[in-house]
């Protein structure tokens, strides 16, 4: 009887928690967390400028218009790769910790987010600073999802971040920089005229949708229309940090737009690149040719030729 009454007392107690446990579930009376979740708030459209340093050299990029500019070791400005500054300061947009690691400044460097071992990270607008952050080491999950080490502003406190941020702000200088040759719409282009060596050149010309050659020749219309496709956005791998050994280019290609404009690529030789490229659209940058831009710009005339076709007997 006893041992009976006792289970009954037990299985009630038991009832009770559960209850209370479910009330406290839907009333969303949880434990309060002894950190801000949220870490950082920034507003990307604001930010007209954005600087980073670490120990592969410092990345300093304003806003121009709707354009970035990094600035370069002699002073002067560059074009900086937007999309990649843009992807950078969505990672910013709001930031939420997933863990209070450590408030000791002892710590830091074991967790990569010291002076001298973190990458730091400073937002402006009109030349007020929104944001300073150091992010460290990044620690993966067996399930997929991993966080990345931050320290915010002067604070001891080091937090476990959500997500992978390196990959957005770790990259040397001159991975910021636009390595943009060439882009264009090709619907406004009237005329395509190459210049390779050995004085052997020819020019494409715009009639309506055909394009031709202008000496009169048929081209293929599907091999042009691959050509200019692949024309529409070309990226070099790499920048040339040198001038190229030639004085004079070996390719040309003078693309003329419907407005009058033209927009000019040419190729120098060069015994460490093979060919510098030179771009209208970037003055100044200097393109390292490998990775096939060479074949990609100055495709010979004979791959836009229609290609003759044995007639059957």
């Amino acid at each position: 009887m006893f041992k009976q009454f006792s289970n009954r007392q037990l299985a009630l107690a038991l009832g009770v928690l559960a209850l209370l446990y479910g009330l406290t579930w839907l009333t969303g009376r949880r434990p309060e967390r002894s950190f801000a979740e949220t870490l950082l708030e920034i507003d990307p459209a604001a930010i007209d400028r954005l600087l980073i340093s670490s120990a592969q050299g410092q990345a300093d990029m304003r806003k121009s218009g709707d354009s970035w500019q990094i600035s370069l070791p002699d002073g002067s400005y560059a074009a900086a790769a937007a999309p990649q500054v843009s992807q950078a300061l969505d990672r910013l947009k709001s930031l939420k910790a997933l863990q209070l690691v450590s408030q000791k400044e002892e710590q830091w460097a074991s967790y990569g987010v010291a002076d001298s071992n973190g990458l730091r990270v400073e937002a402006y607008t009109g030349g007020r600073q929104q944001a300073v952050l150091v992010l460290g080491r990044q620690q993966y999950a067996a399930a997929g999802a991993g966080g990345t080490f931050v320290r915010i502003g002067n604070e001891p406190a080091v937090y476990l971040a959500e997500g992978m941020l390196l990959s957005s702000f770790s990259r040397n200088p001159q991975d910021w920089r636009d390595k943009t040759v060439l882009r264009g719409n090709s619907e406004s282009w009237q005329s395509l005229s190459l210049a390779f060596p050995g004085d052997s050149a020819y020019q494409l010309v715009r009639s309506g949708v055909r394009w031709t050659f202008a000496d009169g020749a048929a081209a293929d219309s599907a091999a042009v229309q691959r050509y200019l496709s692949r024309l529409a956005e070309v990226r070099a791998a790499e920048l040339a940090s040198d001038p190229p050994g030639a004085p004079q280019p070996a390719y040309a290609l003078t693309i003329g737009e419907a407005d009058g404009n033209l927009i000019r690529i040419q190729a120098y030789p060069d015994s460490l690149h093979g060919h510098i490229l030179t771009s209208s659209q970037q003055p100044g940058n200097l393109f390292s040719a490998r990775g096939g831009l060479l074949d990609r710009l100055f495709p010979g005339r004979s791959t836009l030729r229609p290609q003759d076709r044995e007639t059957q007997p």
